[in-house]
């Protein structure tokens, strides 16, 4: 009798757990929030759908590498940082249209005060610096490797060609006056350095990641020129959803 009793209560235990179990998971299911009207949804958006429109944060650091190295200015590190929108347009699952438009800063460090013969400074300036402030524009075409990942970003390879437009131009250098004090001069928009630029640009994104190559094929200075070659990382901002 006192078996029977105990297998009665491991038989009144289980049953306990399973029915609490169940109505736990009921509870969370009603709990979801399910849409109503699905006409609300706008079902050609996203990363692989009809448009897609994204924010995108960029780095980048210029290489000195120069097809002519009498035309060269010698750098230290130097950087630029973009800000950009980016809209796509699918064309197919494989190809898809590319416009982009932002803002850029770049910052360049000059080694050699030698170099800026066309700005007419003093040899005896120290730690010439050039900021300059862009306006963007790009337009090309993204291959995607992976066609069948569903609503999602997945592997690309993206070629675009851009063009931009320096509107803000900086150049500061100093001059030590004493052993203690030293002065800093700043010329905004200097004339030898040209506003209008283009070149191409292309990048390889896994996900919301991708790292980035851009060749500037004009000019900033007359006679000399700072090196053309950037190579940078990107990121999407935003836009957790999708991978």
């Amino acid at each position: 009798m006192d078996i029977q009793k105990k297998y009665s209560y491991k038989l009144i235990f289980i049953f306990t757990i399973l029915i609490s179990k169940i109505g736990f998971s009921q509870k969370t299911i009603v709990k979801e929030k399910v849409p109503e009207d699905f006409r609300k949804f706008n079902m050609e958006n996203g990363p692989n759908k009809k448009k897609y429109s994204f924010l995108e944060f960029s780095v980048g650091t210029l290489l000195p590498i120069f097809l002519n190295r009498d035309e060269s200015i010698s750098i230290k590190s130097s950087f630029e940082y973009q800000l950009s929108t980016n809209f796509k347009r699918k064309i197919s699952p494989v190809l898809s249209l590319t416009n982009i438009l932002g803002i850029s800063h770049l910052r360049i460090q000059a080694k050699n005060i030698y170099e800026l013969n066309d700005f007419g400074i003093s040899s005896s300036a120290l730690d010439p610096r050039f900021r300059m402030w862009n306006l963007m524009y790009l337009t090309g075409f993204r291959f995607n490797i992976d066609p069948n990942r569903g609503n999602q970003i997945g592997k690309y390879i993206e070629m675009n060609l851009f063009g931009f437009y320096t509107g803000i131009s900086t150049l500061r250098y100093e001059y030590n006056t004493n052993l203690n004090d030293k002065t800093i001069i700043r010329e905004r928009n200097p004339n030898p350095i040209s506003n209008l630029h283009y070149g191409f640009k292309m990048k390889l994104g896994i996900k919301s990641k991708s790292i980035f190559g851009l060749y500037r094929v004009s000019h900033f200075l007359e006679n000399s020129d700072i090196p053309k070659l950037l190579v940078g990382f990107s990121s999407t901002i935003g836009n957790k959803t999708y991978r």
